[in-house]
């Protein structure tokens, strides 16, 4: 980074420096996958629960990925249920990992329309001191066949026909994420159509209401 700010003036050597520059992002966006898989297998990933206010994250995420959508020309929408509490007992990491890796692949396999998050909540008892949360990401995207939503999830897997070339990724995104989501007690759900899109529903039941 500190060699791409000297040599803006030469745009060949300026073109190699962020060649560099981006392998070393993927080189260790794969080393951090690998880290976190292999902690999930050996039963080795905390959870550190914490107070956290979700509407800041998702502030966070919507702009962050403002600019690529807009790079893209795509349709950005977040919707977030009014009743959400504003304070919630959670791993801000992990819940941040598994939009970040949702959001991301959803912008990433459309190029035509948009992508929509709908988060939502709902009680879960009386006392109102846990709630049941959902949240989809809906892309207008080039969707998986029928016979692959599982595939997707295993480690090193990708969609049939896929042009790592065009795309990148390893295929440990979604694996990850589903493992995640799993150790934090909810559910990750998946349904597509080829050529139309997909909806990825993360179900996190029970989550504690933080004082």
């Amino acid at each position: 980074e500190i060699l791409e700010e000297q040599l803006r003036e030469d745009p060949q050597k300026h073109e190699y420096i962020k060649g560099i520059r981006n392998s070393g992002k993927g080189l260790l966006g794969l080393i951090n996958d690998i880290l976190d898989l292999s902690k999930i297998e050996a039963g080795k990933l905390d959870i550190n629960y914490e107070p956290i206010n979700p509407f800041a994250i998702i502030e966070e995420i919507r702009q962050i990925f403002l600019v690529k959508t807009s790079e893209k020309k795509l349709e950005f929408q977040i919707h977030v249920d009014a009743g959400l509490p504003r304070s919630l007992l959670f791993d801000e990491t992990r819940m941040r990992q598994v939009l970040f890796n949702l959001i991301g692949n959803a912008i990433k396999f459309t190029n035509e329309g948009g992508v929509t998050v709908n988060v939502k909540s709902e009680d879960c008892n009386e006392e109102q001191s846990h709630v049941d949360v959902s949240i989809e990401v809906i892309d207008t995207g080039i969707g998986i066949p029928e016979k692959e939503l599982q595939l997707i999830f295993e480690p090193f897997r990708q969609k049939d026909g896929q042009s790592t070339r065009k795309y990148g990724g390893t295929g440990l995104g979604l694996s990850i994420t589903q493992r995640l989501v799993g150790i934090m007690g909810g559910v990750l759900e998946v349904s597509s159509t080829p050529g139309k899109g997909s909806t990825f529903t993360v179900n996190l039941p029970g989550i504690q209401v933080a004082a």
